[in-house]
């Protein structure tokens, strides 16, 4: 039989009135304690239901975390081979090498990570090295009904619809990401990514390449070419091989992060501060690329745009290199690789191919 607490009390102190005072003091004190070990008794059911579903949530994690590892250990020996060279170089004595170990998750490079939450992928977007086929992958994951093939995404709805970066995170959340997630990465030799990112932005005549004609090609033009053409200066469309290589090699300029598409590698993605589950490669981006997805499990999901199907009408800058770099001087291409030396010691180019 339940009992209301001011009945317990007319019963328990009713028949002594002499001593009621005493009886209700220690009727209330009894009370408290009664209530106080409620409390304690639900709080510790709460903590215990809540540690239950936090090693529950790290038991899935363990498991996707270990079967990612699982995979990784079963994919071709020169994957991991290319994590090697990255973590040897990273673990050198380098300077620039100390400063990546040390240097801070800030926005700007924050803003280079694409992540999928859903299918928890990070990948570093960096210019000329293939991101507009992943941009195409991430929007197609992402908005499935929206895009249900992504090879019919354009070149402009890739490098304009938004996609979440980890900059968009709280630094926990970052963090976790970070920690959790597949990431991965693609390098290019450093020379073939700058002939690349030479033709894309000052041979094109294309809209969206005014704005580099305006802020650079004036620039290089009037600061590298003897008696150029007033059209020349104005424009700044015909910006030649020879002259964009100096302006990148020029010290009082200090020009390659000042851009996304000739910036250093190793800064954009940091693979020192970021370790990479994958590195791939341009030279073998179509399998590179259909091993991530094989990695993620996104393989049955999505389809990687191969290069025909990319609607790529220009040959390719690795069949054009010996072209343009035959005619430039080799102290300058000497001093182009000596900026880039980082990059083609992490990645393990050389030069001459």
């Amino acid at each position: 039989m339940k009992l209301k607490p001011n009945l317990l009390y007319r019963r328990l102190c009713k028949h002594d009135p002499s001593s009621r005072k005493l009886c209700t003091e220690v009727f209330l004190l009894t009370s408290v304690v009664i209530i106080y070990i409620l409390l304690i008794t639900r709080s510790a059911s709460k903590d215990e239901n809540a540690a239950s579903d936090y090693h529950s949530f790290g038991n899935i994690e363990k498991s996707a975390t270990d079967y990612k590892h699982e995979k990784k250990h079963s994919r071709p020996l020169e994957y991991s081979q290319r994590l090697d060279r990255v973590q040897r170089t990273c673990e050198s004595n380098h300077p620039i090498v100390a400063y990546l170990r040390q240097q801070p998750l800030e926005r700007g490079f924050l803003k280079n990570l694409i992540v999928d939450d859903q299918y928890k992928m990070i990948y570093c977007s960096v210019g000329k090295v293939g991101t507009t086929n992943w941009r195409r992958i991430f929007l197609a994951l992402r908005y499935r009904d929206r895009f249900p093939d992504a090879r019919n995404i354009s070149v402009h709805k890739a490098h304009t619809i938004r996609l979440r970066s980890l900059s968009d995170y709280s630094p926990e959340e970052q963090i976790y990401r970070l920690d959790k997630y597949y990431k991965f990465m693609f390098a290019r030799h450093p020379l073939e990514r700058l002939a690349s990112a030479y033709r894309s932005k000052f041979t094109y005549d294309f809209p969206y390449n005014e704005i580099y004609h305006k802020k650079y090609g004036r620039l290089i033009i009037s600061r590298y070419r003897q008696n150029p053409s007033q059209g020349s200066l104005e424009l700044g469309k015909d910006v030649r091989f020879e002259e964009f290589l100096r302006y990148i090699a020029d010290p009082e300029i200090n020009a390659i992060d000042k851009n996304r598409h000739w910036s250093h590698l190793y800064t954009s993605c940091n693979p020192c501060l970021i370790h990479y589950d994958f590195i791939g490669q341009m030279a073998s981006y179509d399998k590179d690329s259909a091993q991530v997805l094989r990695d993620t499990n996104t393989d049955g999901l999505v389809q990687f745009p191969t290069r025909s199907e990319s609607n790529y009408n220009n040959a390719k800058a690795s069949n054009i290199m010996q072209e343009l770099y035959e005619t430039i001087d080799k102290e300058l291409i000497q001093k182009i690789i000596s900026l880039y030396h980082l990059d083609f010691e992490m990645f393990g180019y050389k030069w001459p191919l």
